[in-house]
């Protein structure tokens, strides 16, 4: 599908890629440089379950893909249960891919160069290790600009781990 058609040297953060992980595969096989960005589950569920009564949240519980919930099921749980859920279909979609790597949130200043390397990126690296002691607020619109420019030639794929589309903001359109 056009949604999946990134052009050379894009990389595209968007947590609703966990959805379309089959079509990724057909599209970009083993050519694509996938990252797993990855945070701590209990602050992810945290923030999944403040949501619990609308979007991807209610799909998944009631009456969605784990029908039969008790009403008074606690949210972080079935928080924590999607988290895992989609945490374990990335893992599984990554396994045996070639070009990959598992970035995590916590340690974003020790994955970022490293990331940067793997992709042939080039830029203001200080500048783009600051953005991470940004705390970026996904209600508040932001100008978005690029401060990295993937040299690889190949789209870099990032199938997040839900709920981390803000704390990325600015490396979105990183092209």
């Amino acid at each position: 599908p056009e949604r999946l058609r990134y052009p050379d040297n894009h990389i595209e953060a968007d947590n609703r890629l966990s959805w379309l992980l089959g079509r990724l595969d057909e599209v970009y096989g083993d050519t694509a440089f996938y990252v797993h960005l990855r945070r701590d589950v209990t602050a992810v569920a945290a923030s999944y379950a403040r949501r619990f009564n609308f979007g991807i949240m209610q799909a998944y519980r009631d009456p969605g893909i784990i029908m039969g919930l008790p009403k008074d099921t606690d949210p972080i749980a079935v928080a924590v249960d999607y988290c895992n859920t989609v945490d374990s279909n990335i893992e599984l979609f990554l396994k045996g891919k070639t070009r990959q790597m598992t970035f995590w949130l916590e340690s974003a200043q020790q994955d970022f160069p490293a990331f940067c390397d793997r992709i042939g990126a080039e830029g203001d690296l200080e500048g783009a290790l600051a953005e991470f002691s940004v705390r970026h607020d996904d209600t508040v619109r932001r100008k978005r600009f690029s401060l990295w420019r993937a040299q690889s030639g190949i789209p870099a794929l990032v199938p997040l781990l839900a709920g981390l589309q803000e704390q990325i903001t600015r490396l979105q359109d990183l092209y």
